[in-house]
């Protein structure tokens, strides 16, 4: 169930994703003091030049699989989306992250959206909705 060169569970992990989200976002409205970070990120392959966008895409992706930990979990989406749930962080964190490891520069290398979970949030919905939202963010 992984991406061959990408070592990231491939889209048909998804719905395995979708449930420990679930559970995750079941914790947060018992527990007090647990925090969930949700994050979508997608490579900007658009202006790729010099190299194909399959290239840049298993770039990132390696890349990528460098910054997680062993307890954050992740999975391909559609396209090129990559999800993650990294419980116990915040957004800004694993947004600086991503800053350390892709650089800062004019062009940027990805898009993202995130969604901090903090324990006493109104949590109404679903992992569906979560990730809806969180595609509708990414645009």
């Amino acid at each position: 169930m992984t991406a061959a060169l990408t070592a990231l569970p491939n889209e048909m992990f998804l719905p395995v994703f979708e449930e420990v989200l679930d559970w995750q976002l079941n914790i947060l409205r018992r527990y007090s003091q647990a925090t969930l970070t949700v994050l979508v990120v997608e490579p900007a392959v658009s202006d790729v030049v010099g190299e194909s966008q399959a290239e840049t895409v298993d770039a990132f992706r390696h890349a990528l699989c460098r910054t997680i930990r062993a307890s954050d979990l992740v999975a391909q989406g559609l396209g090129n989306e990559v999800w993650l749930l990294l419980p116990h962080s915040d957004g800004e964190g694993a947004l600086a992250r991503l800053r350390e490891v892709f650089g800062t520069t004019d062009t940027p290398v990805y898009r993202s959206a995130t969604l901090d979970v903090l324990y006493g949030a109104v949590l109404p919905y679903s992992a569906a909705q979560l990730m809806g939202d969180l595609r509708h963010q990414l645009g």
